[in-house]
């Protein structure tokens, strides 16, 4: 914390006004090509394994989705409540 009120980042590097985008991009590459793999690597395992029903496409088109959504409920945000109705007591026991 110190070394941050002086004017000196943590990490050593010298703080200048301000950094080209370019080498921060640079600088969170490997973080990114980390995660990428990962990710690869999770959705291999996850194709051969039989303990989820939904294929690859199912959940990247499930995924697009979703993003619609939350952008559509970001820009319009109609529907939205903060205060949820009560639920009727049927619908907790099973709907029965």
């Amino acid at each position: 914390m110190p070394q941050v009120i002086l004017g000196q980042p943590p990490n050593g590097k010298p703080a200048g006004r301000f950094a080209l985008p370019a080498r921060l991009i640079l600088e969170k590459a490997p973080m990114f090509a980390m995660a990428a793999a990962v990710s690869v690597v999770i959705c291999i395992v996850q194709g051969k394994s039989s303990a989820s029903p939904y294929t690859f496409s199912w959940r990247i088109g499930n995924a697009m989705i979703a993003y619609v959504t939350y952008l559509e409920h970001f820009f319009y945000p109609v529907g939205l409540a903060i205060l949820y109705p009560r639920c009727r007591p049927t619908c907790r026991s099973g709907g029965s």
